[in-house]
């Protein structure tokens, strides 16, 4: 099973955005309080299943509006796909 954590995800969403001086928690909303556009979302998801090894469902990423909401679909995934 991987362990994944939301400094994990953080650190993926570094490694495509510039989130220097924000405040991320699992609260923070996509594309509010952390500036994400839909072209960085997609390169950050594509990321996150190379590294956990599993396919986000359209549907859950559809659903997904804060970083916890992320933290929930790839702990899940993850579990199973690693």
């Amino acid at each position: 099973m991987c362990k994944v954590t939301i400094d994990n995800l953080i650190e993926i969403f570094e490694e495509v955005i510039d989130i220097t001086g924000i405040k991320i928690d699992s609260n923070a909303v996509l594309g509010e309080d952390i500036p994400v556009d839909s072209t960085e979302m997609l390169r950050i998801l594509s990321r996150i299943e190379s590294r956990y090894r599993f396919r986000f469902e359209p549907i859950d990423v559809l659903g997904m509006k804060t970083l916890g909401d992320v933290f929930k679909v790839v702990r899940r995934g993850a579990n199973t796909g690693c």
